[in-house]
Order: C-alpha cells, then sequence, then structure tokens
C-alpha cells in the first residue's frame, strides 16, 4: 500500500472511533456525567490504545514483555461497551454500533500487538 493509502485508512479509523463516542455521547444527555463518559468512551479508547503502541514503536520501545499489560488494558473499552448496554438512554438502534466497534477492537488489538512487541506480518 502505499502512504496515501494509509493514511486514508487510519483516518477512517480515527474517524470511525470517536464518531462512534461522539454518538453515544450526544444520545446520551439525560444520564449523570460520569455514567455518559463510561457509556461513550469506548471509541476513544480503542483508538487512544491503538496510538500509544504505535508511539511505543516509533520510539524504539517495544519489548515482547508489553503484550500481556497492553493486551489487559482492551478491558476498559470493553466494560464501557457493556455498560453503554445497560446504561444507554437513547434509542436502542444506536447500540448497532457496536457491530461496527467490534472489528475495529480487533484490529486495534491485533496491529496494536504487533507495534508493541516490535513483530510484522
Amino acid at each position: 500500500m502505499s502512504n496515501l493509502q494509509d493514511i486514508g485508512l487510519t483516518l477512517v479509523y480515527f474517524a470511525t472511533c470517536g464518531g462512534i463516542s461522539i454518538v453515544f455521547w450526544n444520545t446520551n444527555s439525560k444520564v449523570k456525567f460520569v455514567e455518559r463518559i463510561l457509556i461513550s468512551t469506548h471509541g476513544i479508547s480503542t483508538s487512544l490504545l491503538l496510538s500509544v503502541a504505535f508511539l511505543i514503536s516509533y520510539f524504539g520501545l517495544s519489548s515482547f514483555d508489553y503484550i500481556e499489560a497492553y493486551s489487559a488494558f482492551f478491558i476498559l473499552p470493553i466494560i464501557s461497551m457493556l455498560f453503554s448496554i445497560f446504561r444507554h438512554q437513547g434509542k436502542k438502534d444506536i447500540l448497532l454500533l457496536h457491530l461496527i466497534m467490534l472489528p475495529l477492537l480487533i484490529f486495534s488489538w491485533f496491529f496494536g500487538g504487533l507495534y508493541v512487541t516490535g513483530d510484522s506480518l
């Protein structure tokens, strides 16, 4: 792939993750602030985990010792997704966005794991 395609896919990935978080944030305006954050944070936290993995690789800090800790942090977006299923106050059709979020989460875990360990395809 060319650099332009890589940049395009990266922008689509971050826009999708951010957009899903924004949709959940805007549709849950009647809940408490902390609950609203927990309901809507799964997209942002997923993209943040991939960004941190990229930065670890970029600065040459990759190590196979980090994969367990990196994988453990993926419980945060999963908890947010489960919390949003039970506490979402808007239309229930919005929960179908989790079907888009799940492959993005798997993508982040896989490629982030490659970044963190310094491994490649």
